[in-house]
């Protein structure tokens, strides 16, 4: 309940929660007068509902699948290889990506191996920044598929 009381306050850390000043709804005055709320709003909302329909259906369909499994064994693996990613860091992630990216990674080893040329699969900076340019407007929001959220919901299912 906290929380709720902090909306009305105006918080003074060095006099706590409820020794800070009552505001009343200035704050919701203040929110719903900010013209960029609406737009924050309908990304949020956008957001929201495209990983509502393709992350769960998707961990459903995952937890069917796994759940059809006959080897008792592979079945856990399964478990375990989309349960997995849900405990590691996106730190820890960035890292293998990196690592497994690079131009003498795992990718680029295996490409020469099978005769192919190297391939450079880290861009740069130019070109994240025009990516993010050109595929973060308001407008163009697309949903993608919360690998940790989908693997936890499955789990969930098949236990």
């Amino acid at each position: 309940m906290d929380g709720l009381i902090l909306a009305f306050k105006s918080y003074k850390a060095n006099l706590g929660i409820w020794i800070s000043p009552f505001m009343g709804l200035a704050n919701f005055k203040r929110l719903f007068s900010n013209p960029k709320f609406f737009t924050a709003l309908k990304i949020t909302l956008k957001i929201n509902v495209g990983r509502l329909l393709i992350t769960f259906p998707f961990s459903i369909i995952l937890a069917l699948l796994i759940n059809e499994v006959r080897i008792g064994k592979g079945k856990k693996v399964y478990q375990w290889i989309f349960t997995f990613p849900h405990f590691l860091s996106w730190v820890v992630i960035a890292s293998i990506a990196t690592n497994v990216l690079s131009y003498d990674g795992m990718v680029n080893s295996i490409i020469k191996m099978l005769g192919g040329n190297y391939q450079k699969f880290r861009n740069s900076c130019k070109q994240l920044y025009e990516f993010k340019e050109k595929y973060s407007t308001n407008e163009s929001v697309v949903p993608g598929i919360d690998w940790d959220v989908t693997s936890t919901a499955h789990l969930q299912r098949t236990l």
